[in-house]
């Protein structure tokens, strides 16, 4: 009888486990590859604490507002793959490709008349047990992006400290002043 409630519990505990992808890891992205654009080499940033997930919410629209399609067209951007629940030794992170990734996203630089921006795909897609989630492909077209968020000067000013610039310096006096 103690055997059987036992195994029972085991099992359900295990299933408890097993069927889902950790909440970790469904909270936000632990790893975020900013590359293309004029970047030679991808930019890491590894999401290990609160505070990093206050400082990188809009570049992964985990605050998602209205951002319209058109007003991207034609501008410059970096691309974004999100990588939700991998925990990598920093040394590792130049393995990984944006293939790979859960979530695509891009970073628009700012123009005269719009901020600069970001845009992802649907959040990540479990595969058909649950366990863990799946690569999703790159988009090509700015239509395949389903979220986005305006990026204030924290946003700007967080990600020129990683060597990203999303800031037009023809068209901003500030920015040509540094």
């Amino acid at each position: 009888m103690r055997t059987t409630r036992f195994c029972a519990a085991l099992i359900f505990s295990l299933a408890l486990l097993g069927s889902s992808i950790p909440l970790s890891a469904r909270m936000n992205p632990q790893i975020l590859m900013i590359y293309g654009g004029a970047l030679v080499k991808p930019v890491f940033v590894v999401i290990r604490n609160r505070a990093d997930v206050v400082a990188t919410t809009n570049l992964w629209c985990g605050s998602s507002g209205q951002v319209i399609p058109k007003q991207l067209a034609d501008r410059p951007h970096f691309d974004v793959a999100i990588f939700w629940g991998v925990r990598l030794e920093d040394a590792q992170l130049p393995t990984l490709k944006p293939e790979q990734a859960h979530q695509h996203g891009r970073l628009y630089v700012a123009s005269r008349d719009v901020p600069a921006a970001a845009v992802t795909t649907a959040f990540i897609t479990a595969d058909p047990t649950g366990t863990f989630p799946l690569a999703q492909p790159i988009p090509r077209d700015v239509t395949a992006f389903k979220y986005g968020a305006w990026l204030g000067e924290a946003d700007i000013q967080f990600v020129e400290k990683l060597g990203v610039s999303l800031r037009n310096r023809q068209l901003d006096p500030i920015a040509t002043a540094r």
